[in-house]
């Protein structure tokens, strides 16, 4: 009779053990499988000590392969789809919105400083834009010069010649 406690109660434990990875619980249903193999062993080492060491042993055999098997099966639950968040394959470049792709070739103003992002104002938007490094101070014209996915890269306009240099006063 000690057998079939030992073998249900292993078998509980393990299922428990698996719940756990699917249905989140704070550790309960952990607490619940650990008391379930201690009683799996305890029923098992009251039949001989043979058959209790050999549960131990499958235990800690079956115990990682099953949690590794369980966690590689939960993104592909429908649970695991809502809780993980996946990223997108790099062959599938993500694709420009119509709002940041409008704005190619635009010119506007920065409102924060560009440390190499900030923020612009282009036709009247605040808009989040990146530099290419170069950091840009607040107020300054700049132009979009690449558009890539929702990122707008921008740089200052230069209209006016670069300012004298100690060597051209010298």
């Amino acid at each position: 009779m000690e057998v079939a406690y030992a073998l249900t109660l292993l078998i509980v434990a393990f299922f428990l053990l698996l719940l756990e990875v699917f249905i989140p619980s704070l550790g309960a249903l952990t607490l619940m499988a650990v008391g379930a193999f201690c009683g799996a062993f305890y029923f098992a080492f009251e039949v001989n000590s043979a058959f209790g060491w050999s549960l131990i042993g499958v235990s800690a055999v079956g115990i990682p392969i099953s949690l590794v098997a369980a966690f590689r099966i939960f993104p592909k639950t429908a649970l695991g789809k809502h809780m993980i968040l996946f990223r997108p394959k790099r062959e599938e470049p993500t694709a420009p919105s119509e709002h940041t792709s409008a704005h190619a070739g635009k010119t506007g103003v920065t409102i924060s400083t560009l440390r190499p992002s900030g923020i612009a104002r282009l036709d009247g938007h605040r808009v989040d834009v990146v530099t290419r490094g170069e950091m840009i101070d607040p107020g300054v014209d700049v132009r979009v010069i690449e558009v890539l996915g929702n990122r707008i890269v921008v740089r200052a306009v230069r209209d006016a010649p670069p300012p004298e240099t100690d060597r051209e006063l010298s």
